[in-house]
């Protein structure tokens, strides 16, 4: 069974969603907070038979925000938040704690439930994307990026890192030596334009990636800066 969880209080239109999901053969869970939600995503996802297709938040009715960095590490699959009224600085601060998608609503359900599978698919994509050295082990100094499964060891510890986080590092480990952009790297890991308040979302989760990679036994700064311009693995 395939499910998708929204976390949402007071929506009138739960019901219509789930029956015009469940006719797409996937099954809803409504839940009030991102605690529960969580725990309902970690029970999916360490199923042998069943699959989370997606984690939605419905913004006006959820003060997400302090506990969506919280739900990434949690859940490995796309987490969308669904807003009436964009904010740009609210679209920042999503991005940068994790989601993977924020949008308007479209102006009726099904094309909600189309832009969903839309962004899915997106995403599905440029996990899958053919590449000739996706299968091959990436190494420096201690760090080992391993593409098949997507893991990542420092030492012989493996570090848990979010899809945005993976794609950063095995990005830079494809190029060692090579000066990526700013740019660069967020279409290849967003998939979307680069835009001004896109510099602080990419920031954020290099920090985070760094933090991962330097809390490790033998951990250390494997990403070098060149400011005002990108990130590299440098060559020894």
């Amino acid at each position: 069974m395939t499910y998708y969880i929204a976390i949402e209080q007071y929506s009138e239109m739960s019901e219509v969603y789930r029956g015009l999901w469940r006719e797409r053969g996937i099954e809803g869970i409504i839940v009030p907070t991102i605690t529960e939600a969580m725990e309902k995503a970690m029970e999916i996802e360490a199923s042998k038979t069943e699959r989370l297709y997606f984690v939605s938040i419905v913004a006006p009715d959820i003060d997400y925000l302090p506990q969506l960095a919280l739900l990434r590490k949690k859940v490995v699959a796309p987490i969308l938040i669904a807003a009436v009224i964009s904010d740009d600085s609210e679209r920042t601060a999503a991005l940068t704690a994790g989601a993977d998608y924020y949008g308007n609503y479209c102006t009726t359900p099904v094309e909600n439930i189309n832009t969903v599978i839309a962004v899915i698919n997106s995403i599905k994509r440029r996990e899958q994307m053919p590449n000739p050295s996706f299968h091959i082990m990436l190494l420096y100094q201690n760090l080992l990026v391993a593409p098949t499964p997507r893991r990542v060891f420092v030492g012989a510890e493996r570090i848990e890192l979010t899809r945005q986080e993976f794609d950063i590092i095995h990005y830079l480990m494809k190029n060692p030596g090579r000066v990526l952009t700013y740019r660069q790297i967020y279409r290849r890991v967003w998939g979307s334009e680069y835009e001004d308040a896109a510099r602080d979302v990419l920031w954020s989760a290099v920090k985070r990636l760094r933090e991962k990679l330097r809390a490790a036994p033998e951990g250390s700064d494997y990403i070098e800066t060149r400011l005002d311009v990108g990130y590299c693995i440098p060559l020894e």
